[in-house]
């Protein structure tokens, strides 16, 4: 948003505490809630990003709304502001205000989001609960194993145990990681003596989930 560069940060919010009838106690209250107090007498011009953007939301928090729409907060702050700035979105949060945020930096939203809408082309390809997202994050599981021997051996081992795989070269092979089945592969190997140089349980990040998402035009909701 774009503030008189003259004006000082207590003028800001002193007007727009005016325009909505507030009381002068409104605008301490708003400058201690987004810490701006110490520098209440700045002019708009002199404030960083990361000022700013405090400044913003102090102006919306004035009147104390239950409901706060962020679009894309930090998308021109430096490392620390963004830091900063999602450190009071997340106070806010648990203080009980309800925030709708649009992002494309997927760590913010993991940061700040209950539930996730994604958009693509302005339809709805998937509504989800976060925490569903990171159970399908677990379920996709993968375990790479290194082996110090041809995979032959393994695979007869593997077989005999029920469980799938994939094979990716001479010595490499994968198979599914979730719900404990990488540790009974591990421990089927290691009893019949096979080598296992390396091994490595791999996620997809939630980057990729979204993606598949988009990609896929899920609509689960």
């Amino acid at each position: 948003m774009e503030f008189p560069t003259g004006r000082t940060v207590s003028e800001i919010l002193a007007f727009f505490a005016a325009l909505r009838g507030l009381p002068h106690t409104a605008v301490a209250q708003a400058l201690d809630r987004v810490g701006l107090r110490g520098i209440a007498e700045r002019r708009a011009s002199e404030l960083s990003g990361g000022y700013t953007q405090r400044l913003s939301l102090g102006q919306a928090l004035l009147g104390n709304p239950s409901l706060l729409v962020l679009d894309e907060p930090t998308a021109s702050l430096d490392p620390e502001a963004t830091w900063e700035f999602r450190t009071l979105v997340g106070q806010l949060k648990r203080e009980g205000k309800t925030i709708l945020l649009s992002s494309h930096l997927l760590s913010e939203v993991e940061r700040v989001s209950d539930r996730v809408l994604i958009l693509v082309n302005g339809r709805r390809a998937g509504l989800e609960r976060l925490s569903d997202l990171r159970s399908r994050q677990m379920g996709a599981s993968k375990l790479r194993i290194d082996l110090g021997v041809p995979t032959q051996r393994a695979l007869s081992v593997l077989d005999r145990e029920r469980i799938a795989y994939e094979v990716l070269g001479d010595h490499e092979l994968s198979l599914d990681g979730s719900d404990g089945r990488g540790l009974r592969a591990l421990e089927a190997l290691r009893v019949a003596g096979v080598d296992v140089r390396n091994f490595e349980l791999q996620r997809p990040t939630l980057e990729e989930i979204f993606l598949a998402a988009v990609r896929g035009g899920s609509s689960a909701a």
